[in-house]
């Protein structure tokens, strides 16, 4: 069985091998996780032959490679970046690349159909359909309800990941940078970004040590005891942040009525279907209700934690509006979704999904759970007290 010699052992490499970080302008910029201003826009660059790298179609035509698309006259190419809500769009006379970038975010109700329907509807009799993720993952049926299933089910249809798909494109590009500087630090830097959001390690040393100590002994064969005490760790860390912003909030504005945590009998069940990705499975979440059932105060997860005011803007598309123009009359600083008339990403910003190595220290630590609890639940008691007295505060 695994012991504490073990452990040491891998931490030992780690250390070894790790590098310190190093500075990098797109996170200095931009949030590493920014899926259209970062990611959808330096992709778009890269891949447009009018670009300002100046190399015309080459990296296009690496990348139509890769994926074995077939394009003619690919120096003719126009690319675009949300173009009727499409995060990457490139054409070529009447074919259609669609590529719908997804970092954290979820997928919109029949996103990738309505995306699919435009095309269509402007002439484009070749329609190729990407749905770009950090692991490749596959879309949400309600994302794809609609289009055809022979269309689905073609390789025109297809997933890519950050992690092999785009980061190997990228590592083709590099070759033809040797001579410029600017650019292939550029193209470094961003890949750099990548290997951090989708946990790869680069070391082909530290890779193979690590290999090497799985085929010592019983630790191959045991490592499915060790997978099954992450994921179970992970239930009862991520399980403990929602008890503590529970607390904090219940105390002063009643129970969460709105919820998928604790109205369950079994709140950690409900989180173990999340950790573990199951198919159906809603985002966690608090809600409190401030102006009847369908106004909240609520708090959610999805790759990350988000909170702010909840409204279904189809069904209660007033008080949707109403709750809006209250966040702009009070010049609170957030976002807005079809369901959220307000909202802002928890700080720090971490992946929760797919943790990163930030994520797992911050669960690791008690001090720091607290700490994120406290940043959320402190917000949204500003926020209601906003709403209850309506007067300006500096919040969200």
């Amino acid at each position: 069985m695994y012991n504490e010699q073990f452990f040491k052992h891998v931490q030992l490499l780690h250390d070894q091998y790790e590098k310190e970080p190093q500075f990098n302008l797109f996170s200095v910029l931009r949030s590493e996780s920014d899926e259209v201003r970062l990611h959808s826009r330096f992709l778009g660059e890269i891949l447009n032959p009018a670009g300002t790298h100046g190399h015309k179609d080459k990296f296009l035509r690496l990348f139509l490679k890769q994926l074995d698309i077939d394009v003619e006259e690919p120096e003719t190419a126009q690319v675009h970046i949300e173009y009727c809500n499409i995060d990457l769009l490139i054409r070529c006379g009447s074919k259609a690349i669609i590529i719908e970038n997804k970092i954290y975010a979820g997928d919109q109700d029949k996103q990738l159909t309505r995306y699919y329907d435009i095309m269509k509807s402007e002439g484009c009799d070749h329609i190729e359909l990407i749905y770009l993720t950090l692991d490749g993952r596959e879309p949400t049926e309600q994302s794809i309800s609609g289009i055809d299933k022979g269309f689905i089910n073609s390789k025109q249809n297809r997933t890519l990941s950050y992690k092999v798909d785009i980061h190997d494109w990228l590592e083709s590009c590099l070759r033809f940078t040797i001579r410029e500087p600017a650019l292939r630090e550029s193209l470094l830097q961003y890949i750099n970004i990548i290997d951090k959001l989708t946990n790869r390690i680069e070391s082909d040393e530290y890779m193979d040590d690590l290999k090497n100590l799985l085929k010592s002994g019983s630790n191959l064969v045991n490592f499915l005891d060790l997978q099954q005490a992450y994921e179970e760790t992970m239930v009862e860390l991520q399980m403990d942040i929602w008890t503590r912003i529970d607390a904090a909030l219940s105390s002063t504005l009643g129970r969460s009525t709105v919820t998928s945590i604790n109205q369950d009998c079994d709140g950690e069940s409900y989180i173990r279907g999340y950790v573990q990705g199951k198919k159906g499975h809603r985002f966690p979440g608090l809600g409190y209700p401030i102006d009847g059932t369908e106004i909240c105060l609520s708090v959610e997860l999805d790759h990350r934690f988000y909170f702010g005011i909840s409204c279904n803007k189809e069904e209660h598309p007033e008080k949707y509006q109403k709750y809006y123009d209250f966040a702009n009359e009070f010049k609170i600083q957030s976002r807005s979704s079809n369901w959220w008339p307000c909202y802002q990403y928890a700080q720090p910003e971490l992946n929760f999904k797919n943790p990163t190595k930030e994520t797992l220290e911050l669960l690791a630590s008690e001090t720091k759970r607290q700490q994120f609890a406290d940043f959320i639940s402190k917000r949204l008691l500003e926020l209601a007290d906003v709403v209850k007295n309506k007067k300006f505060a500096e919040i969200l």
